[in-house]
């Protein structure tokens, strides 16, 4: 990339070059050039550019040097930067252009000289190998999304534990230093008059020590209330429904329904959370997924009953030889000759050969819950600060209290500590946890297939009754010849007299 833009700034490349020359209305239709001149076909050390992308991407780059070359911070942002323990900002344009810059660790940071070399001294991955696909990045989408309901608020989140159970190594929340990082990000819109576009996303990176430190400071202030009483539980959850920060280190990245059932139904019987069903239909199950089948043996079995089965095996097995008499030579397996037909493999030779993990997992559907806050909720809401207050214990959930943070996709949330007991009558949240659908448990066929046959048909407008390759066929079947089969037709005829003689007896 940095050689690219280097050639890019002293004119070596010419960014107007395309893959393919532009077509005019009166050139002629070659058939043996119709994907381009034969002179312009590219080799392989050529390239072609969208001419436009280069230019906003140089144009990005050009833009954010001065700010990422170093970082020129007032006394006041650095001292909030040490109180978070901020170690990284970022910025995601997009053109796909990122930039990162490490605040109190320079070894990570990348040093590029004028030829496009870069270099560094630490030798881990760094934010760009973490998250190297910029508008694809998920606190890239966040925060445009954010930005369409608030346009002043951030997206503050951390990562998220894999749920599916499929997945052995599945990464973890925590870094190997035991710390969690949490990735607040901002989005920046192109605006011309009533229409505006993405154009950046900014953000930094933070450690969970300093904030749940800072957390505590704030929650402190007043002696009415404090988030260290043991009275109280304190949660801080995203617009999804996962933990940021709680008092169990442990809680983080978990679900808030899984903790508190109770008072996430709450929160969506007062619209203030909102959940929506997706399907995967590419998943993968464990064989243990699978439903018991119930045994098709019979009840009471008695020695009448296997012979009656080996009689209608074997009268089957006679009627089918004598029925395929004259295909008897084509079936025969000769010993000791190399040529002809070649014996099938045995089943369990082919059974053998597959891998035993394969047969681990199916295929099937999986159906997901998804949360979404109603952050309207309390925006639309009149005073400075809405909220949501349950003094009383209710039928089925606890007392708690909840808070929009301002200008944040977050929510604060204190329950009061128990015991309670709830009756089993009251309704709890569907988990977000990945669950197999009845239908591609039971069903082989996909259940959003399933459908399909029943769908009316149109018939055909012309008569489709030739083929214009017909002609090329050599090798045929005897399937379409009307044929007489002689001792066929003479057992059949000796069983039919028999049969009706005993019948007319």
């Amino acid at each position: 990339m940095y050689k690219f833009l280097v050639n890019i700034s002293k004119n070596e490349l010419n960014i107007t070059k395309k893959q393919y020359r532009e077509e005019t209305e009166s050139s002629n239709f070659d058939f043996e050039k119709h994907c381009g001149d034969e002179r312009e076909q590219l080799g392989k050390d050529d390239y072609y550019c969208n001419e436009d992308l280069v230019k906003q991407l140089v144009f990005d780059a050009k833009l954010t040097t001065p700010y990422f070359a170093t970082w020129y911070a007032t006394s006041e942002e650095r001292k909030l930067a040490n109180e978070y323990k901020v170690n990284v900002r970022f910025i995601a344009t997009s053109s796909g252009l990122t930039r990162w810059h490490y605040i109190n660790d320079d070894s990570k940071n990348e040093k590029v000289t004028e030829q496009g070399e870069k270099s560094r001294t630490f030798d881990g991955q760094v934010f760009g190998d973490l998250y190297p696909k910029a508008i694809e990045e998920t606190w890239y989408k966040a925060a445009v999304l954010q930005h369409l309901i608030n346009a002043e608020s951030l997206v503050v989140a951390t990562n998220l534990p894999v749920l599916d159970k499929t997945i052995i190594n599945k990464p973890k929340v925590a870094n190997n230093d035991g710390d969690i990082t949490i990735t607040a990000s901002y989005a920046i819109f192109y605006k011309d008059g009533n229409s505006e576009t993405p154009a950046s996303v900014v953000g930094v990176q933070f450690v969970y020590s300093g904030f749940y430190k800072k957390f505590l400071e704030i929650t402190n202030t007043t002696t009415e209330f404090s988030c260290t009483d043991q009275k109280y539980d304190c949660y801080v959850i995203d617009s999804s429904g996962y933990v940021v920060l709680a008092h169990d280190k442990d809680d983080v990245g978990r679900f808030f329904g899984v903790i508190h059932p109770h008072v996430l139904q709450s929160f969506m019987d007062k619209n203030i959370y909102e959940h929506v069903d997706v399907f995967n239909y590419q998943a993968l199950c464990p064989l243990s997924a699978l439903p018991d089948i119930p045994s098709n043996a019979w009840i009471f079995s008695t020695p009448f009953n296997s012979i009656t089965n080996l009689i209608r095996w074997l009268t089957a097995e006679l009627f089918l030889i004598l029925f395929d008499v004259v295909n008897w030579q084509r079936n025969v397996y000769v010993a000791g000759q190399d040529e002809g037909t070649t014996i099938p493999p045995v089943e369990d030779e082919i059974e053998g050969s597959k891998n035993k993990d394969d047969d681990s997992l199916f295929s099937c559907d999986h159906r997901i819950s998804l949360y979404i806050l109603n952050q309207s909720y309390f925006l639309d809401s009149i005073g400075p600060s809405p909220a949501v207050v349950e003094d009383e214990e209710g039928e089925c959930h606890p007392p708690y209290w909840a808070a929009l943070v301002t200008k944040t996709n977050l929510l604060l949330v204190v329950v009061e500590r128990g015991p309670w007991h709830f009756k089993d009558t009251c309704e709890k949240p569907p988990d977000t946890e990945p669950v197999a659908t009845s239908n591609s448990t039971t069903n082989w066929a996909p259940c959003h297939k399933l459908e399909l046959g029943q769908l009316p048909r149109r018939r055909l407008e012309d008569c489709f009754t030739y083929h214009d390759k017909e002609k090329n066929i050599t090798a045929c079947g005897i399937g379409s010849k009307v044929r007489v089969d002689p001792p066929a037709f003479v057992l059949s005829a000796i069983m039919a007299f028999f049969t009706t003689a005993m019948l007319l007896r």
